[in-house]
This record gives structure tokens, C-alpha cells and sequence, in this order.
């Protein structure tokens, strides 16, 4: 299972996965916005589009060590070892004064956060879904308890996987984000040794919980400034 040969052949079969879902997840966002959330425009729509239309032999080098990185992370279900993906959701809420990000790329926006009262640290609202709920349910749900506001034109941006759990050790978590608006609404804290915080994305990945979450995350959009190297 660790020959080249077979990595290749999966990472194959994971870049066909990926353009079928994020055809399917392109198509679901422009379906619910009625054709009032312009797609093409962004700068990773444009790239996922071009990606997703490229058979994986014709990708770029270092796109295909993408789809590898993911194979290798993934060579225990492969095997058929035993593998459990707890599930979450994550919800991303700016700064009224950056309204229309993603797609604004002039400012460094600051996103809502909050603090984890059981590991310390920050990061973006989430949590775990409960057996049987439905993820963007479950992203209204958490938004709600952790930061007292309700998710405004909530719609869904990307999934990954947390490998990195700081604290626990436990199995890896699925995890799918979220955009959200906040409208008028104000974030108040909502648990004792919960604080409410404004994050930039830098802030995100140099200094959260999940900084190599959050450079998965923001790789997908055009921040208009250098990532820090994951």
C-alpha cells in the first residue's frame, strides 16, 4: 500500500472524489443564494472550476502532492484498519466592516471568535454534532449557544479533517465550515471562561487552537496578503 504506484492510483481516485463534490457543492450554493451569490468571480471558484475540468494526470506537481497528502493521511482506512471520524462544524463570521469577504481582499478582515474554556486558546465558533443532527443545524446550534447570535445567511464553504487535536488524542474530527453573517447582531459571552474575540486570519493561523486548520481554510480564498508555509 506504500508503493508509488499505489499512492498514485489513489490520489487519482481522491482528485475524481473532490471535482465530483465540489461540483455538487458549487451547484447546492448557487441554488440556495437564487443566482444572487456570484460564484465565478472569486479567485478560488475560478481555481477549483480549472481543477475540477483537469484529469489528475494533467494537474501540476504540486497539485498532485495535494491529492497524495491526502491518500497518505488516509492509508489507515485503505488498509481496513479501524478508523472514526468524530464529526463538527465550524462557522466563520467577519467584521461588519468587511461585509462582502471573502471576496474582499483590500482589508485584513477580523473574524468572531471565541475561547475554548476547557483547553484554553481561540477559535472560530463550532462544535461537535450530535448523533442524528443535521450539520448545518448543528452549526445554527452551536453558533447560537457560543455566541448568543443567530447565523444569518449561513451556507457552507468547505470540509476537512482535524488530525491535529491538541488535547484528547482522540480519533481524527470531520469538520465542514461555514460562512455566516451577523447583521446587527452582538456577540456576547455566553458560558463562564468563554470570551468573546475578533481574530484576523493571520491571527488564526499563527496563534489558534488549529492553526493548520485555518491555513487549510484560508488557502480556499484570496486573502490579498502571503499564507504563512503550512
Amino acid at each position: 500500500m506504500n508503493d508509488p504506484k499505489d499512492i498514485e492510483a489513489l490520489a487519482d481516485q481522491e482528485h475524481e472524489s473532490w471535482a465530483k463534490w465540489t461540483k455538487w457543492m458549487l451547484q447546492e450554493m448557487s441554488k440556495e443564494s437564487g443566482g444572487d451569490f456570484e460564484l465565478s468571480g472569486l479567485p478560488c471558484v475560478e481555481r477549483w472550476t480549472r481543477q475540477m475540468t483537469t484529469p489528475y494526470a494533467a494537474l501540476s506537481e504540486k497539485e498532485k502532492e495535494s491529492d497524495r497528502k491526502v491518500v497518505r493521511e488516509k492509508l489507515p482506512l485503505y488498509r481496513g484498519d479501524t478508523q472514526i471520524f468524530r464529526s463538527s462544524v465550524e462557522i466563520l463570521a467577519w467584521h461588519s466592516e468587511a461585509k462582502d469577504w471573502p471576496t474582499f481582499a483590500s482589508t485584513n478582515p477580523r473574524l468572531l471568535t471565541v475561547t475554548n474554556r476547557k483547553w484554553g486558546g481561540f477559535s472560530c465558533p463550532g462544535g461537535k454534532v450530535d448523533r442524528g443532527e443535521r450539520l448545518i443545524d448543528a452549526a445554527r446550534r452551536e453558533f447560537k449557544e457560543e455566541t448568543g447570535c443567530e447565523a444569518l445567511n449561513l451556507r457552507q464553504f468547505i470540509a476537512g479533517v482535524h488530525y491535529e487535536d491538541p488535547k484528547d488524542g482522540g480519533p481524527p474530527w470531520f469538520c465542514m465550515a461555514f460562512w455566516a453573517d451577523l447583521g446587527d447582531q452582538v456577540p456576547t459571552k455566553q458560558e463562564e471562561g468563554t470570551e468573546i474575540g475578533w481574530h484576523t486570519p493571520i491571527q488564526l493561523m499563527e496563534n489558534s487552537i488549529y492553526p493548520d486548520w485555518y491555513k487549510y481554510l484560508f488557502a480556499q480564498v484570496d486573502l490579498g496578503y502571503e499564507l504563512p508555509e503550512v
